[in-house]
């Protein structure tokens, strides 16, 4: 087969399925309209531009009306991207290729486009309806001739190849316009875990059950929905006084008989903040211009120099900045990072930037508690958990009575420099939040954290959420962390122009501040019992020594 009539076939289906396509996602939104009296034309316009592309930063201005979505993507026969224009564009190639296709679809094709004229003069009287549907019923009837009267060989696959190939971009439009629509959602009520999964299992691609579990990570520190709040009586105060006795006394038994575990951890960190730097084409592709603010950080651990924004855009979706895989080691009360073995003779690297969370496998439910102990408590409501109804205790906890220690990296501590990326930020501030306990055991199932860090400090916002689950280990049954969120905000140093210097007079470099909010969604996996191996060497033995047995590191519960 020639290259020209291959070529040829290929835009055919290719055609013919945009024109189907475009007509069934038209028809849709329009109803959508009119039907419902609470959609907005212009936010439906909008997706459609998103999924066709017009919001991509073309010569034309987006449509902000249905019937300028319809003049520019139905009846425009010049726009290979419109409906009318896709049947022309179809009928074009098949006229060049007769030879290769049938009468049948050649006949098609050409009274379809015939037709063209007066089916857009009636949908521009009397709306677009009858002719998504004549368009619907031509595609279907092209697709039919090509079934039954085309023959299996080249040309077949040049078609179908075309129609797949518009169709999988099709699909993957429709998809990105999903994920986009809710990253620029914001709820006003918590998304629990558990629907988050259900959730998340009905979304078609990993995009879309990202923006899902932002949103569900934004909302962390909410209050649940009325209708997923059991309707049950609240417990006495006797009752409750009793619920936080068996707490205490879970965190002193369990926590401190805690075995020594090995667990992976990962992390996915998403930024709200766009900075758009200029970048030159001679510098080195490893040290360019970052367009996130987690990436322009770790160009400053490295010693390169924070470049000039041209843009800073704030309170943008959230969008995914880092993905972390770690081996932790829990041993002695004690968290580990596993890693290289540092170099004594390495320059001195700063911590990783944003909020540390630490001590969710122990110490921190016993500072928690041991604070809550003192402070204001009351009850909350129930709420369902995995496999019981929970009762929820709200706290307050002032600051001359906190021992919860926050640690931030890197906050602002000169206006016109960059030094600030060293500094860390530590306080003991004040905080509030939810105890969410079993009733039977005392143990906490989740904990949320919520700092009030005064206006005046140099970050605004520093907070946790960890969530507890049953983990089999040895042979026994211990809750340990699934699942942490912080969400940290602070302002970031951006340098928005160079040092001009002229006649011994420069002019400083200039800094703007933007609020950068970080969302760390962490989930822990692969629990597994530390065990460690040790040998006793006598100094008057030959012979090579016979290896100890494997020590569990179990530690007997304290009183």
């Amino acid at each position: 087969m020639l290259s020209r009539a291959a070529e040829a076939l290929f835009w055919i289906g290719r055609y013919a399925e945009r024109a189907e396509d475009t007509a069934r996602l038209l028809d849709v939104h329009f109803h959508q309209i009119i039907i419902d009296p609470a959609v907005d034309e212009a936010e439906t316009c909008a997706v459609v531009a998103t999924v066709m592309g017009l919001r991509d930063g073309g010569p034309d201005p987006v449509p902000t009306t249905m019937r300028e979505v319809l003049d520019l993507l139905a009846y425009d026969l010049d726009n290979p991207s419109a409906i009318a224009g896709a049947l022309a564009a179809a009928r074009e190639n098949a006229r060049g290729v007769r030879e290769s296709l049938s009468g049948e679809i050649w006949e098609c094709l050409n009274t379809t486009y015939l037709e063209l004229p007066r089916r857009i003069s009636a949908a521009r009287q009397f709306g677009p309806a009858p002719f998504c549907s004549y368009v619907r019923h031509r595609a279907a009837m092209y697709a039919g001739y090509v079934v039954s009267t085309i023959s299996r060989d080249a040309g077949y696959d040049f078609l179908a190849l075309g129609r797949s190939l518009e169709r999988a971009d099709m699909t993957a439009r429709l998809l990105a316009a999903c994920s986009a629509q809710l990253g620029e959602l914001e709820l006003t009520e918590r998304l629990s875990t558990l629907r988050l999964e259900k959730l998340q299992a009905r979304l078609p691609g990993e995009k879309s059950r990202q923006a899902m579990l932002i949103l569900s990570d934004t909302s962390a520190f909410h209050n649940l929905p009325a209708e997923e709040i059991p309707p049950l009586a609240p417990p006495d105060s006797d009752t409750q006084r009793k619920i936080l006795s068996k707490t205490a006394d879970y965190i002193r038994e369990k926590i401190h008989g805690l075995i020594d575990i090995v667990v992976a951890r990962n992390t996915a960190q998403y930024d709200n903040l766009k900075i758009v730097s200029f970048t030159d084409s001679a510098v080195p592709p490893a040290v360019r211009p970052k367009k996130t603010v987690t990436e322009a950080l770790a160009n400053a651990q490295m010693g390169i120099t924070l470049s000039v924004a041209s843009a800073v855009v704030e309170n943008q979706p959230y969008h995914l900045t880092e993905k972390t895989s770690e081996t932790i080691t829990y041993r002695n009360g004690a968290e580990e990072v596993a890693g290289p073995k540092k170099n004594p003779k390495a320059l001195p690297h700063p911590p990783p930037p944003g909020l540390n969370n630490w001590g969710v496998f122990g110490p921190l439910l016993e500072v928690v508690v041991n604070d809550v102990s003192g402070a204001t408590t009351g009850w909350g409501h129930w709420e369902q958990g995995r496999t019981s109804t929970l009762a929820v205790f709200r706290y307050s906890v002032p600051q001359d009575q906190s021992n919860y220690d926050v640690q931030y990296c890197c906050f602002t501590s000169e206006r016109n420099s960059t030094k600030q990326l060293w500094n860390v930020y530590e306080t003991l501030p004040a905080y509030h939040g939810e105890l969410a306990v079993d009733p039977e055991t005392g143990a906490i199932l989740r904990l949320t954290l919520e700092t009030d860090i005064p206006p005046d400090e140099p970050i605004d916002r520093a907070d946790l959420l960890v969530e507890y689950g049953p983990v089999e280990l040895g042979g026994n049954q211990y809750l340990l962390p699934t699942k942490s969120v912080t969400v940290s905000s602070a302002p970031v140093p951006v340098r928005v122009n160079e040092a001009n210097c002229a006649d011994f007079h420069c002019t400083p470099v200039n800094f703007v501040h933007p609020k950068d909010t970080v969302v760390s969604d962490t989930i822990y996996h692969s629990y597994h019992v530390f065990h460690s191996e040790t040998q006793i060497l006598p100094t008057d033995a030959s012979g090579p020594p016979a290896p100890s047995q494997p020590q569990n590191a179990t530690r007997k519960q304290q009183p």
